[in-house]
């Protein structure tokens, strides 16, 4: 999802994932508990798909108010 079905974002959601699991693993050299790596992570992944929902959203209700005829 976070790639848009598209071969390129895919590649680039791959590397962002990866990137996030090794910084975990460096982390917790650093002494951070594994619980808070992982909420870490994951919120970031969440945040990151919930940009792309809320600009999906905004851009069609910006085109259906367009369709209907301006300010309405």
């Amino acid at each position: 999802m976070l790639g848009l079905y598209n071969p390129i974002g895919i590649l680039f959601s791959g590397v962002l994932i990866a990137y996030l699991t090794q910084s975990g693993f460096l982390l917790q050299r650093l002494n951070f508990a594994p619980e808070i790596i992982e909420i870490i992570v994951s919120i970031i992944i969440y945040f990151s798909a919930l940009a792309l929902l809320l600009k999906g959203a905004i851009q069609y209700f910006l085109n259906r108010r367009k369709d209907e005829g301006g300010d309405g």
